[in-house]
Order: structure tokens, then sequence, then C-alpha cells
């Protein structure tokens, strides 16, 4: 996650608002291939199961409802 962090704020700082391939799934966050998460905190405060990366400069994982509008990562190579 921290280099997809870096490359967001070095290639499209200022844009807020990122989808990411992430669900909420009884309070923890996987990825679509079904690994959990290794971030140490991950924002829920509306329990949805969908997340957005937030603003600059950290982006931190948020919950939000799955029919909101964002712009999306859709891959990413490490």
């Amino acid at each position: 996650m921290a280099d997809l962090v870096a490359y967001l704020n070095s290639n499209k700082s200022g844009i807020t608002g990122w989808w990411v391939d992430l669900t909420l799934i009884k309070g923890e966050w996987f990825w679509s291939d079904g690994t959990a998460t290794t971030a140490a905190t991950l924002g829920s405060n509306n329990n949805e199961a969908c997340a957005r990366l937030d603003a600059p400069p950290n982006y931190a994982p948020w919950d939000i409802s799955c029919t909101s509008t964002y712009r999306y990562v859709c891959q990413y190579k490490v």
C-alpha cells in the first residue's frame, strides 16, 4: 500500500477519493483475492462494504457506499 500511496502523491497529487479493491467483511478489510490487508489502521466510519483511498498525502483507506463515484485504481505493479 505504501508504494501505491507514493505513486499517487508523485503523479496524481491533489486528487482525492480513489476506489481500491478492498472489501469490508465482518470488520476486516480484504483484497479481492481473499488476502487480508496488512495495514495497521484502516478507517471504518460508515460500516460500508467498499473502500476508497482518502485525500493526500496519506491516502488512508476508508469505507464508503459502493454506489459513490470516485476515480479508481485498476492495477498497480509493485
